[in-house]
C-alpha cells in the first residue's frame, strides 16, 4: 500500500518514530489520494464548463439570429402599414374627388335642368309650320351659347 515505506525501513526505526512514519506516509497516500480525485473532478466540471459555455454560445447565437428576424419582419411590418396608410390616403383623396364632381355634374345638370324649362315656358308663336318653329328655336339656342 506504501511502496515508499518498507518493513525494512521500519525495522531501523524505533517504536515512536516508526509509528510516526507510518502515520505520516499513510496521511501522505491519503492526501496523495484524494488530490488524484480532486484532479478528475476538476477535469470533469472543466468539461463541464465547456459544454455549457458552448450550449450558452448556441443559444446567444440563437437569440441573435431570431433578433435579427424580429428586426426584419419589423421593418416588413413597417413598410406594409405605411403603403396601408398611403393606399387609405389616395382612396380618401379619390372619394374627395369622386364626391366633388358628382356636386359639379349635379349643379351642371341643375343649370340646363333651368334652361330647358325656361324654354319650355318661353311662349312662341306658333307658326303654321312646325319645321319653322325648330328652327327658330334651333336659331335661338344657337344664339345663346355665343
Amino acid at each position: 500500500m506504501f511502496p515508499f515505506i518498507t518493513t525494512k525501513l521500519l525495522g531501523y526505526l524505533s517504536g515512536g518514530l516508526g509509528a510516526f512514519a507510518l502515520a505520516a506516509g499513510a496521511f501522505g497516500a491519503v492526501q496523495t489520494h484524494r488530490l488524484h480525485e480532486t484532479q478528475g473532478t476538476v477535469k470533469v466540471l472543466r468539461d463541464s464548463m465547456a459544454r455549457a459555455d458552448n450550449a450558452f454560445a448556441t443559444v446567444v447565437t440563437a437569440a441573435n439570429e431570431r433578433g435579427e428576424a424580429l428586426k426584419a419582419r419589423d421593418g416588413i411590418i413597417s413598410e406594409q402599414t405605411a403603403s396601408i396608410d398611403a393606399i387609405q390616403a389616395q382612396r380618401s383623396a379619390d372619394r374627395a374627388r369622386y364626391v366633388r364632381s358628382i356636386v359639379a355634374a349635379d349643379d351642371g345638370a341643375k343649370v340646363h335642368e333651368a334652361r330647358a324649362a325656361e324654354l319650355v315656358r318661353q311662349p312662341t308663336v306658333a307658326p303654321a309650320d312646325r319645321c319653322e318653329a325648330a328652327r327658330t328655336l334651333i336659331i335661338q339656342e344657337l344664339q345663346n351659347v355665343r
